[in-house]
């Protein structure tokens, strides 16, 4: 999903004529601008201390596919790095030279980053995806800085340290002759222990992408370490084993740095809960064979199963890396040690030689082994490193993206190469705001990762090998201790049950772009369709069918009807009356029951229902997001391509959503706005066929524009009402007045343009937030929010006959164009 190139920059270059305004508008334009024409948004929840507007978009993957026609994905960090060097002009921080250290060559500046990598030793798994990460980052960055005619480049020197503390002593003294200040690694806390004092005393800059050994969270010194550090991990296993039953753990762990700390603290971490942890087993870092470590662990085994009388209250826990291998392979040869569980942590997790040797996959499958790791967000990055290498990358792949973006930023921020101070200042303020392929990077007092969630990992047989399944997430709310979800528990596999109501009727196209992009956003967290979740939908046919008040309740029990039957694990609703009549409706009801539920479309203000306490904060099982219409960037859409128009005329029909949207039309935009493209004649509302009719033909003289609003309630002289084409027929046959819609699917009915809210994309939006929820976190702290998610549709027959030829650069811009009315 990830072979195709950028086209941010072209975005960037067209504008570029906006930008010299003040510094809010520049930056807010950009974000509009980024927004509109590459849209597919995820939105992260707010966060204490993110930066506000324009440093929300940093939430933003934004990403154009230049193959596969309109096909879209994302971007990560495009927004971020353009924004920020936005900011940093704005802010003055580019009053330097940006050479961090300076290889100066034909007017062009070299960035010299060292990439400490272990790609051969104990840790060459990690060593193998994170150089592909590095690489992959190096070509984003570079290209960008290239195309908004930067003279600056990023080389990386990559080194191999084998995992060896020494030689990574001695690599980065080196690097340091050549006067690299700057350097992505080393990867483990044994080789971070070993070049820290180095690092220190000459003012070189790390930040590992793997280290976590707590010892080392040392605040103020030149380790900034981009996971956690295993404190946080330590308390996630210790609570999966407490769960699992487990009252009595013996550790095993390779006795380093990290291995000593991870099992200290696990230790402590489960005796909070009320278990034992047994003194275990340490092992030389540099064995090879386990035979004198296995029989130890076996009599210790042993002794416990007498203890407890029971195989289920006794683990083992093994923190260990590539020599995972080898132990395992001896391990089966012991009968006691297959009959128990076995944990495991981010050094076991997602490591490539342990599924590949069949003997060691084999005991692993066998026992078990729960293997925690650091989060990773499922998203573009992740799928381009493993197209590459095969399988999934470690986390310390994706940390290693993100850390090289970070350092690319500090450095033309800080500017001064021997300023090793301000190199530092820069480094924490641009990992304090920014949001990347594994999240905010933000850091602590210590220069570690805040704060994070974590993966339970197993492996799994598959057809004739194994391969390695998520199983569990250990998720962290601030102010409340940590929650286990078990996502796909490999011995049962359940399938969910995902339900989606819509308040209108299956030919509704808004209804099967939000329905498409629901889908896409939970197989972006993993949820496929009829493998990790079935799928019912109810439309309500509230616009046409049923749309009186007794019919539209009758419709809405019969939904809750369909809950209680199907009993889904959450609940989309799309548009008005699905929220009101079904959500608020169930969650009044069964207050007890805290059924999630996720809406879209919705134009009233929703915190009007009770079980709604505020928009940063629902406070209840419903969460969602906001329709707005872009009405600014639509008339300046039409004022760009008639120039000579001024006025415009807005229409709508009398229903209920329809006045709430005329209402805060004025709220929203005639109150506030004060430039706006276009002088507005209403909004005008009528009720019926005949009122529409007479009001299309008044304004023929007195405006240039015809805007429309709606027209799905319009009545004939009996009470019925119109059908939509009918309507839409009548008016281009009738009127001469370009017509401007706010949904994409009014030009595919037959009007000259809309500007409007992408369905698709606010379906993506909300479907990312139903995989979050599934995923285990509560929609009450799930912030309401528009996505402002825009997009542009043309009908070019209908231009035709009003004599607009609609310019070029118009048209690459828009979302969809149509030939002739559907």
């Amino acid at each position: 999903m990830m072979r195709y190139a950028w086209r941010l920059p072209a975005v960037i270059f067209r504008k570029r004529s906006r930008w010299n305004r003040s510094t809010s508008k520049y930056a807010q334009r950009l974000t509009v601008l980024l927004q509109q024409e590459l849209g597919e948004i995820r939105a992260a929840t707010s966060t204490p201390n993110m930066l506000s507007t324009p440093q929300e978009v940093h939430r933003l993957y934004t990403r154009k596919r230049s193959c596969d026609c309109m096909a879209v994905s994302h971007k990560v960090l495009a927004v971020v790095a353009v924004l920020l060097l936005v900011c940093c002009f704005a802010a003055g921080w580019f009053a330097r030279e940006t050479v961090v250290p300076a290889i100066e060559t034909h007017g062009e500046r070299e960035l010299v980053i060292g990439a400490f990598l272990p790609l051969s030793g104990a840790r060459s798994s990690s060593g193998e995806s994170t150089r592909v990460a590095l690489e992959l980052a190096a070509n984003e960055i570079n290209d960008y800085l290239a195309e908004l005619e930067s003279p600056t480049k990023v080389r990386l020197l990559v080194v191999d340290t084998a995992t060896d503390p020494t030689v990574a002593r001695e690599q980065l003294q080196r690097l340091d002759q050549r006067t690299v200040k700057l350097v992505i690694g080393p990867d483990s806390s044994l080789e971070v222990e070993a070049v820290k004092s180095y690092a220190d005393n000459h003012s070189i800059m790390l930040i590992s992408p793997g280290s976590t050994a707590p010892s080392l969270a040392i605040p103020g010194d030149n380790i900034f370490r981009f996971v956690p550090d295993d404190t946080h991990q330590a308390e996630a296993i210790a609570q999966l084993m407490w769960n699992d039953g487990v009252k009595l753990v013996i550790p095993v762990w390779r006795g380093d740095v990290w291995g000593d700390d991870l099992a200290d603290a696990t230790k402590r971490s489960f005796a909070a809960f009320g278990g034992t942890a047994a003194e275990g087993v340490r092992y030389n870092p540099e064995a090879t064979q386990f035979s004198t470590e296995l029989e130890r662990l076996n009599g210790l085994m042993s002794a416990a199963i007498a203890q407890y009388g029971d195989t289920d209250a006794v683990a083992v826990y093994l923190l260990a890396f590539e020599e995972v291998v080898p132990l395992f392979c001896e391990a089966r040869n012991y009968p006691l040690l297959n009959s128990v569980r076995w944990y495991g942590s981010d050094g076991t997790a997602l490591n490539k030689a342990l599924v590949s040797a069949p003997a060691a996959a084999e005991f692993a499958a066998q026992t078990g082994i729960f293997s925690s790791l650091y989060r990773r967000n499922e998203g573009p990055i992740l799928v381009q490193i493993q197209e590459r290498i095969g399988r999934p990358p470690e986390i310390d792949a994706l940390t290693a993206y993100d850390a090289l973006w970070v350092a690319t930023l500090a450095c033309i921020a800080a500017g001064d190469a021997d300023d090793a101070a301000g190199l530092k200042k820069a480094l924490v303020r641009t990992a304090n705001s920014y949001y990347g392929a594994t999240g905010w990077t933000a850091l602590n007092e210590a220069g570690d990762r805040a704060f994070g969630d974590y993966d339970f990992w197993t492996i799994a047989r598959v057809h004739e090998g194994y391969e390695w399944v998520r199983v569990a997430r250990y998720t962290v709310s601030p102010g409340s201790p940590g929650t286990i979800q078990f996502e796909q528990p490999i011995w049962t596999a359940p399938s969910r049950r995902v339900l989606i109501i819509h308040s209108y009727d299956e030919a509704w196209s808004w209804d099967q772009d939000i329905q498409r992009g629901i889908i896409e956003g939970l197989r972006r967290h993993g949820y496929i369709l009829d493998r990790d979740y079935a799928l019912k939908t109810f439309y309500m046919d509230t616009k046409v069918s049923y749309t009186t008040p007794e019919q539209i309740e009758e419709r809405a029990r019969t939904a809750i009807a369909l809950i209680e039957e199907f009993e889904p694990d959450i609940v989309f609703v799309n548009d008005d009356n699905a929220l009101k009549y079904v959500a608020v409706a169930y969650t009044e009801r069964y207050p007890d029951r805290r059924l999630p539920f996720v809406f879209s479309g919705v134009n009233v203000d929703p915190t009007i229902y009770a079980p709604i306490t505020s928009l940063e904060r629902p406070g209840g099982p419903i969460t969602g997001a906001l329709e707005r219409f872009p009405y600014y960037e639509g008339f300046a859409l039409a004022q760009r391509i008639i120039p000579n128009a001024s006025t415009i005329v807005l229409l709508a029909d009398s229903s209920s959503s329809s006045s709430f949207v005329v209402s805060t039309f004025r709220e929203r935009y005639l109150d506030v706005v004060n430039d706006s493209p276009l002088q507005v004649i209403g909004p005008l509302q009528v009720g019926t066929f005949r009122e529409w009719q007479e009001t299309v033909t008044a304004y023929q003289t007195e405006a240039d524009l015809l805007g429309i609003l709606t027209y799905h309630q319009l009545r004939d002289e009996n009470g019925k009402v119109v059908p939509a084409p009918m309507v839409v027929e009548w008016t281009v046959h009738h009127n001469e007045l370009p017509e401007l819609g706010v949904l994409t699917f009014h030009a595919e009915d037959g009007y000259f343009a809309a500007v409007g809210v992408s369905g698709y994309k606010t379906g993506l939006y909300v479907g990312v937030i139903g995989g979050e929820i599934i995923g285990g976190k509560d929609p009450a702290i799930i912030p309401i929010v528009d996505p402002a998610v825009i997009e542009v549709a043309f009908n070019l027959e209908r231009a035709d006959t009003l004599g607009i030829t609609i310019p070029a650069e118009e048209l690459v811009k828009a979302s969809e164009v149509f030939h002739a009315p559907q």
